[in-house]
Formats: C-alpha cells, sequence, structure tokens
C-alpha cells in the first residue's frame, strides 16, 4: 500500500489544490461540503490547464533531464533505450559535449579452455536481461547516474546517485581509466541541479568528488551452456523507477504514461497518484505521455477506485480522533466488519482488560467452546498444548 506523503515545496496554489484532491476518500465525503462529481471535474479541470501533455516519447518536451516513472518495472528497459535516443538527438549538434560509452561484451562455451569471443547482437541481448551494467553510457555535465556496486573501501555504495560535472576525456574513456564524479549526499531528494554553479559551490553544498572505475568482472550464466562478461563503468543512468522507489524526491521535470488498457501503465491506488503529482515544483514540468482524453479518464477513474484497506483506516481513523463524525458511543469498538482479510487472520489481543471468547475445533467442526479470560493469545495457546481438558484441545 502506497503512503501518503508531504508535496514538495511548491508556491503554485492549482498543485496543492489538485494534491488536497487526490488525497481525499471522495466515496465518503460529507455532500452537504462537496459532492463527489464536483470534486473530481474541478481536479481533472485543474490537471487539464496545468499538466502537459503529449502524443509520445520522443516530444522535444522530453528532454534528458527528464526522469521517468511507471507504476511498474516492466517498461524499464524500453525507457533505457529511448532515454539513450533522446540524449543522442539533443546533442547531434553539440560537439564535444557528450561521451557515448559502449560496453564490451564477450562469451565463452563453459568449462571450455578457449578465451572469450566478442557477444553477438542475440548474445548482446541476453546479457542486457542479466546485468545491471548498460551497454551504453552517455556522459554529459548534468546527467545524473548512480553505482552498480559497493567499492571495497566504502566510498560509495551500490545504488548511490551521483553527478556528471566533468566531462572525461576521449583517451580516458578508451583505456577505461576511473573518471571522476561528484557522489551527491545522502538523503537528497531533490535532483534539479542549477549546472552554472561551480563545482567547489557543490562541494560546499556536501557533494563529494570520487573516482568510479570500471565495475568487476562478474561470470554471467547465459542459455545454451554459456557465460557472458560485460566490461562497462561501474554505473548506470538514474532515469527511470517505479512510483514506489521515487517517493520523496523532487524532479527538474517527470514524465509518466498511464492508462486503463495497458496493465503495464495502470494505477491500482490514489496514494500512487498523488506520488505522481508532487514530483516537481511546478505542474507544468509534470509531463503526461499518451492521447489525453485517455489520460484523464485513468485519473477519473483511479479518483473513485476504493482498495480494501480504505474502510478499514476510516474505522481506525475514526477510533483515534477526538472529534470524529461517526458513532456518539463513548466507546468506540474496532469490529472486524471491514477488516481487509479472514477473521482467522486477525491478531489475538494481549492486553489484561478481560474478554469472553467462542472456539470452534478444526478437527470436528461441530465442537464449540465457550470461556472466559483476561489474555486470550496465552488462553488460546493453553488449550492448543494438549494439558489440561482434553475436550477443548
Amino acid at each position: 500500500m502506497v503512503q501518503l506523503e508531504q508535496s514538495v515545496r511548491t508556491s503554485d496554489p492549482s498543485s496543492y489544490e489538485m494534491q488536497s484532491i487526490a488525497r481525499m476518500d471522495v466515496n465518503v465525503l460529507d455532500e452537504s461540503k462537496n459532492t463527489p462529481n464536483d470534486l473530481i471535474e474541478k481536479f481533472l479541470t485543474l490537471a487539464s490547464e496545468n499538466f502537459s501533455f503529449v502524443k509520445n516519447w520522443d516530444d522535444p518536451i522530453i528532454t534528458s533531464s527528464t526522469f521517468r516513472v511507471y507504476s511498474k518495472r516492466v517498461p524499464v528497459t524500453e525507457a533505457t533505450e529511448s532515454y539513450i535516443k533522446k540524449v543522442r538527438q539533443e546533442f547531434i549538434n553539440k560537439p564535444g559535449q557528450m561521451i557515448e560509452q559502449k560496453a564490451i561484451d564477450m562469451f565463452k562455451m563453459i568449462n571450455s579452455r578457449t578465451g572469450h569471443r566478442l557477444a553477438t547482437n542475440e548474445i548482446v541481448k541476453e546479457i542486457n536481461n542479466k546485468t545491471k551494467l548498460p551497454s551504453t553510457l552517455c556522459f554529459f555535465k548534468g546527467a545524473v547516474m548512480e553505482c552498480t556496486f559497493n567499492c571495497r573501501n566504502d566510498t560509495f555504495l551500490n545504488t548511490d546517485p551521483v553527478l556528471i560535472y566533468d566531462l572525461p576525456s576521449n583517451e580516458k574513456m578508451k583505456s577505461w581509466k576511473s573518471i571522476k564524479v561528484l557522489k551527491i549526499p545522502n538523503g537528497w531528494k531533490d535532483f534539479s541541479f542549477d549546472m552554472s554553479m561551480s563545482k567547489n559551490e557543490f562541494i560546499e553544498l556536501g557533494f563529494e568528488e570520487i573516482k568510479i572505475p570500471v565495475a568487476p568482472e562478474n561470470k554471467i550464466k547465459l542459455s545454451k551452456n554459456m557465460q557472458g562478461m560485460r566490461k562497462q563503468y561501474g554505473l548506470r543512468h538514474r532515469i527511470t523507477s517505479t512510483i514506489h522507489a521515487c517517493m520523496g524526491d523532487t524532479y527538474e521535470s517527470m514524465a509518466s504514461e498511464i492508462s486503463n488498457s495497458d496493465p503495464n501503465y495502470g494505477l491500482w491506488d490514489r496514494g500512487q497518484l498523488v506520488v505522481i503529482i508532487s514530483r516537481t515544483k511546478i505542474p507544468q514540468k509534470t509531463i503526461f505521455v499518451g492521447p489525453k482524453n485517455e489520460t484523464l479518464d485513468t485519473l477519473r477513474k483511479v479518483l473513485t477506485k476504493r482498495t480494501q484497506w480504505q474502510q478499514y483506516i476510516n474505522d481506525i481513523l475514526e477510533i483515534v480522533t477526538v472529534n470524529g463524525t461517526g458513532s456518539t458511543e463513548k466507546y468506540k469498538i474496532l469490529d472486524p466488519k471491514n477488516y481487509p482479510f479472514r477473521i482467522a487472520d486477525m491478531t489475538l489481543p494481549s492486553c489484561n482488560t478481560g474478554i469472553v471468547y467462542m472456539l470452534n475445533s478444526l478437527r470436528r467442526r461441530s465442537y464449540t467452546y465457550i470461556g472466559k479470560t483476561f489474555n486470550p493469545r496465552k488462553r488460546l495457546n493453553n488449550h492448543n498444548s494438549g494439558y489440561g481438558s482434553i475436550a477443548t484441545e
């Protein structure tokens, strides 16, 4: 279940309003104030007027600094290929501002005494699916990447984000020498960088200049009794993630694709919607890819979708809320009516408040037993321990 979070700091009132509506349970609103339909239509109007909508991922509004967010990890491979293509197009008329480093892929038969040979296109595709090291890396000033392994001296760890500030030379890349990057401070959540700042200004903010070497050679088990090996720097582009993984982060611009018809792009909870629409500082930098009408229709259905936890959480909040709008009884009780799982899966209370209980035998379904105890969890264990009354075992 996605937890709702605080939105990024923004002065845009429309962004605040959309996030507030998305957090509401429009199915249980007090209709004397706002009807559910009124709020949904208001949200869709604000979304239509403030978010950016494009037909496909090739639109120029999606740049190399645009972060891609999906509900599942299925489209990640396609997103990486699309990103490399986008970077090439963006820097085609900017010679010397981008360096592309391709991996060296090798393979051989397992237990063979012969050396490794260059991999074919089919083997390269299989290696892509079995390693975190990308086949292509595009280095340019402002690129955000992440490490793919743990450094022995703990200089960096796997998935640590880094920022490319100084572009490495072609000679250094050809000889596979270590390259310098700026390690982003731990816990840093804002990934919209002002690259007009000097390197010293970044270091004063807590960034650390480190060296990234070629990743350690790992044998990759392939089909048909083969093993592969990829030589590449221990980095990969930080360009895409699932909705859960990007919670709390802020990006210069973000693009996502949502759909009701394709399960790979579907949303199953309003909490996911809250995360998506609060990743940028201004709503115009939140980009939705695909037909605009279909996207808005998906947003409508997500707002009204209920989950098995929704009413259960409402019941819990009603108990702990002093000025609740529900029951006027002096003592509020959480009954199992809206429990999302089986009654048998509920945790037995361990407090010493006293309780009357009824047991149903699992061996003989017609047998029941009624008793009283201060600690039902302990009493049930006593019944099933084999000691005491045989009838209630």
